[in-house]
């Protein structure tokens, strides 16, 4: 196996989100620091989600705005071990794994609530399985701990939102016990939150096959490029064929990343969490990444994140790299 470029794999994150939020808008800790307090709660985003940052951002809307005590992190420094885990083997990878449980630790919550579900399988699989090393909090998952809150009756919608919705979902690979439950309990989960948002009609549940794994994060990294392409084309094919839907809601940033493009005139594409932030009021995010990824026009990709780059300190020139290496002639591979 060809040695892995981890520098290269990070900087592309950090790439990502430079062209899409403004710095002052980056609301999550990627550099741990002792804290000066304990939190109840810690929202573990990942790392790759910040590829999609308007997710990380509307997600950490969500929470401020139904008053939870947390501290939401992300990044490398926060990585649950899955990749070098994969490439340089259970050592190295209990050694990040290690650190990481080791910094959410330092916050003394009662649970972790994760966003990602490569960084929940991790855990149960590796960390907690495989290396037996219990975490000195609870885990949970963002889908479930809002669908949970929704059932109690611990949030109060603001607004009905128009939208007949398609949702994507997963089963999990044959023999991943793991896997399946996450999917199953994000299928379940993302669907009880819908159905409780005023104005949302759920009429489908476009459904991957096991060949996709839990997400298509994890599918992505398992399967040739060509044929994870060709079970998403099969899947847009019955979806615009078949469905009377007008958006597909995604439910991980995953999914989100490799969907977000095949939007039209008909369908939109959006994040659960978009539908929970606009029914809670807040403001939603531009999901810059989708329309990035439709056009292969440089100048326009960088008009509509100068916003972004700047903030970040890059001149014209330097965003125009980034934009290239990831979005020149429809070669996005985020």
């Amino acid at each position: 196996m060809p040695e892995f470029n981890y520098s290269a794999f990070f900087r592309r994150i950090q790439d990502l989100k430079q062209l899409q939020i403004r710095a002052e808008d980056v609301s999550w800790v990627e550099k741990h620091h002792t804290p000066d307090r304990a939190y109840e709660t810690v929202l573990y985003l990942g790392c790759n989600i910040l590829r999609t940052p308007h997710i990380a951002k509307q997600v950490i809307d969500v929470f401020t705005h139904l008053g939870i005590d947390f501290i939401p992190v992300g990044g490398v420094q926060f990585c649950c071990g899955i990749v070098w885990d994969k490439f340089d083997g259970p050592k190295k990878g209990s050694q990040v794994s290690d650190r990481t449980v080791g910094r959410l630790e330092s916050y003394q919550p009662k649970r972790v609530v994760m966003w990602c579900p490569s960084c929940n399988v991790h855990f149960k699989d590796v960390i907690i399985g495989r290396d037996s090393r219990q975490p000195q909090f609870e885990i949970t998952h963002t889908t479930q701990f809002l669908a949970e809150m929704a059932q109690r009756g611990e949030i109060a919608w603001d607004r009905a939102v128009a939208g007949k919705v398609a949702l994507h979902t997963h089963v999990g690979r044959t023999g991943h016990e793991e896997g399946q439950r996450r999917a199953k309990r994000d299928r379940e989960a993302a669907a009880t939150l819908l159905h409780s948002i005023p104005g949302i009609e759920l009429l489908d549940e476009l459904q991957s096959p096991p060949e996709l794994d839990y997400d298509c994060g994890a599918a992505g990294l398992r399967l040739p490029p060509q044929r994870f392409q060709a079970i998403r084309a099969d899947l847009v094919r019955s979806l615009k064929s078949t469905s009377q839907a007008d958006t597909l809601a995604t439910i991980s940033h995953a999914c989100h990343r490799e969907w977000c493009d095949i939007g039209d005139t008909r369908l939109t594409v959006r994040n659960y969490i978009s539908f929970v932030a606009e029914a809670l009021g807040l403001e939603t995010e531009h999901d810059q990444l989708g329309n990035f990824k439709k056009t292969t026009d440089l100048e326009d990709i960088l008009d509509r994140s100068r916003d972004a780059w700047e903030s970040h300190g890059l001149s014209r020139e330097q965003a125009r790299d980034l934009a290239a290496r990831y979005f020149a002639d429809g070669a996005m591979a985020p």
